[in-house]
């Protein structure tokens, strides 16, 4: 995977744009574990192209404050908070689309490089929770890893690189 390769960020993410999100700590993709029994808990794992690691970005709206994108995977699954929560620690999931806040992201691109993005919640920025990105567990980078929600701290484990 090369630079070139990979799409611009916050101002591009289109209906018509489909990627991976690879994790710069770990060079592993945003996944749905499929294997295990209720096939919903977003996890690190080798860049397969499955359809649970290809995720279209969907704009929702941009209420002033900056677009807000519904993030759905290759099986119709949309990226959310296990049940709708905005505290640090919740497991990310892919599950049925609501419509709930907790299944809206905005994709801000990362300062230092902006070839990455962070997925900052929506909900949390909604509910005054503070800004809450995604993440790998602890900062681990092996397969099977937790992807959780935490606080927004600029740490490589946060910073996603939309690959085509």
């Amino acid at each position: 995977m090369t630079a070139g390769a990979a799409l611009s960020t916050a101002g591009t993410a289109s209906a018509s744009s489909t990627s991976e999100f690879v994790n710069q700590n770990s060079n592993r993709c945003l996944a749905i574990d499929m294997a295990k029994e209720y096939q919903v808990l977003g996890i690190l794992w080798n860049c397969n192209h499955n359809p649970d690691q290809q995720w279209h970005a969907e704009m929702k709206a941009d209420d002033g404050n900056g677009a807000y994108y519904e993030i759905k995977n290759g099986y119709g699954q949309c990226l959310g908070t296990w049940q709708g929560s905005t505290d640090n620690g919740t497991n990310i999931v892919g599950w049925d689309c609501n419509g709930n806040p907790d299944q809206l992201w905005f994709i801000d691109k990362v300062s230092s490089d902006p070839r990455y993005s962070n997925l900052r919640s929506y909900a949390a920025w909604k509910n005054d929770s503070g800004n809450k990105c995604v993440g790998a567990l602890n900062g681990n980078t092996g397969n099977e890893t937790p992807v959780i929600l935490w606080d927004c701290n600029d740490n490589r484990d946060q910073h996603w690189m939309r690959v085509a």
